[in-house]
């Protein structure tokens, strides 16, 4: 059975794009949605063709994906949710505030290093630097990435989905920590 794979992988304000990016939830979500729309155009020439689709959320995906589901469960056949949240939870939210202000006020090299000690804190393990060093190599974003990684933080900070469960009758597979 032939299918479409669709990505919906550069968000605004990150990799080449340079849209700002939104400031809430609902923004991301719209963007799945024109995305998605988008593609039944493509495929049948009328975006009201479309029909339920597999979601696979990786990260900030997954609070995307779980709202979308919520709001347009008749547009989502199943769904396999990789990393991501799905309650900020309070220490969670701490985090994802601090990575925001870090976000705006930092340069990327300086944010870069920011990150990489929380991934790895001194509870590491005594052989953390040369982890830190290499994942910030690998994380510095790009001068412009960093006012969508605040809005990100900051959506993610505050972001619960357990409200909205309810209204997501599909499948999930969940995969969390370390695979």
């Amino acid at each position: 059975v032939p299918r479409t794979v669709e990505a919906l992988d550069a968000l605004p304000g990150i990799g080449r794009s340079t849209a700002p990016p939104p400031s809430e939830l609902d923004g991301y979500v719209a963007l799945l949605a024109d995305l998605l729309d988008e593609t039944a155009r493509d495929l049948w020439g009328d975006a009201a063709r479309r029909g339920a689709v597999h979601l696979l959320a990786i990260s900030f995906g997954v609070p995307i994906a779980l709202s979308f589901a919520a709001v347009a469960p008749e547009r989502v056949r199943s769904l396999a949710l990789v990393s991501g949240i799905a309650h900020a939870g309070a220490r969670f939210g701490r985090v994802s505030r601090v990575l925001a202000d870090s976000a705006r006020a930092l340069d990327p090299a300086a944010f870069a290093r920011l990150a990489a000690t929380l991934l790895f804190p001194p509870s590491f393990d005594e052989g953390r630097a040369p982890l830190i060093e290499a994942v910030e190599r690998a994380i510095t974003p790009a001068p412009h990435e960093l006012a969508a990684i605040a809005a990100q933080a900051d959506v993610a900070a505050s972001f619960d989905a357990r409200p909205a469960l309810a209204r997501i009758p599909q499948p999930a597979k969940i995969w969390v920590g370390d695979l």
